[in-house]
């Protein structure tokens, strides 16, 4: 597995790698715009990407229509390694389309 980090949701968004991101993994505290704005960037490049989002343990229980935005698990901070990685092999097995 390879990752990149980016320090914003834009440049993620302005890169060249959302063609060949696999998942995408991301904290509920992203800057410049919040999880559902970057699915809508996502949706409006025709790229459809598993995601896996990271938020403090408060969060995990609140309702949320985690597939209907590609969210494949929502984990609480801090995660461990064993539960981050299966989370991971799961989003590249649903794969990601873009383009």
């Amino acid at each position: 597995m390879h990752a990149h980090v980016f320090d914003s949701t834009r440049d993620f968004l302005a890169s060249r790698q959302v063609e060949q991101t696999g998942c995408l993994l991301l904290h509920t505290t992203l800057p410049g715009m919040d999880c559902p704005q970057l699915r809508e960037g996502l949706r409006g490049m025709n790229a459809t990407l598993p995601t896996i989002v990271i938020t403090s343990p408060a969060a995990v229980g609140q309702p949320q229509n985690l597939s209907q935005h590609g969210i494949v698990a929502c984990l609480a901070s801090p995660v461990e390694w064993d539960t981050l990685r299966e989370a991971i092999s799961s989003a590249l097995q649903r794969g990601g389309k873009a383009g």
